[in-house]
C-alpha cells in the first residue's frame, strides 16, 4: 500500500466513525423497573398499536404520553399533529381506533410545553397497591429520545408531579372539548 492509500483509507474511517457518532440518537432513560418493563414491551405495543417508533423518528419534535387507556402522540415537523387513542386493557391486541387527530394540536402542545412536559425528570417515588397508576412519557428529538414515568402522581411529592397532574388535565380537558363537539 501506499502512503497515499493508507491515508484515504485512514481518512474514510475517520469520516465514517465521526457520522456514525453524530447520527445516532442520544437515548435517555432511567433504569427503574417501570421504564424498563415499558421498553421491554414497548416494540410489541408500537405494532398492536400501529404507532410509529419515537426512537427512530427524525421529527423535530414528538411527544408521546402513555396511560392505562389513553394513549396521545403530537408530532412536529413542519406541522403539528395529533393522535389519541383508547385502548382496551382487557383485549390490548386489538387494533384501536384513533379518537381524535390533530385536535388542536399546536394548541395542545403550546399548554405542555408552557407545563414543563420538555424539563420533566424521572419520578423515582414507587406507590404499590389497587390505586397505583403509572403515567410514561417519551420526548423525542430529532437527537435525543427521552423517557420519563411516573406513579400514582401527587402535587405535594415535586414540581414535576404537579406539572404532570396539569399536563392529565389539560389532555383530559381537551378531549372532552371534542367529544363535546361531536355530541351536537
Amino acid at each position: 500500500m501506499t502512503f497515499y492509500t493508507k491515508k484515504t483509507i485512514s481518512l474514510f474511517f475517520i469520516i465514517f466513525s465521526i457520522t456514525f457518532c453524530f447520527a445516532q440518537k442520544k437515548i435517555e432513560r432511567p433504569t427503574n423497573t417501570i421504564v424498563q418493563s415499558f421498553i421491554k414491551k414497548l416494540p410489541n405495543n408500537l405494532k398492536n398499536l400501529n404507532l410509529k417508533d419515537l426512537r427512530e423518528s427524525k421529527d423535530s419534535l414528538n411527544i408521546r404520553v402513555w396511560r392505562l387507556t389513553k394513549i396521545l402522540t403530537i408530532n412536529c415537523n413542519n406541522s403539528v399533529s395529533s393522535k389519541y387513542i383508547k385502548v382496551d386493557p382487557k383485549n390490548p391486541t386489538v387494533q384501536p381506533t384513533p379518537l381524535y387527530t390533530d385536535l388542536n394540536a399546536k394548541i395542545l402542545l403550546d399548554s405542555l410545553v408552557k407545563n414543563r412536559i420538555l424539563e420533566l425528570k424521572d419520578d423515582n417515588y414507587r406507590v404499590r397497591g389497587p390505586e397505583a397508576y403509572v403515567i410514561i412519557i417519551e420526548i423525542a428529538t430529532k437527537n435525543n429520545y427521552r423517557v420519563v414515568s411516573f406513579c400514582s402522581p401527587n402535587k405535594d411529592r415535586s414540581e414535576d408531579n404537579k406539572s404532570v397532574l396539569n399536563i392529565i388535565d389539560i389532555i383530559d380537558k381537551t378531549i372532552k372539548k371534542e367529544e363535546e363537539k361531536l355530541d351536537h
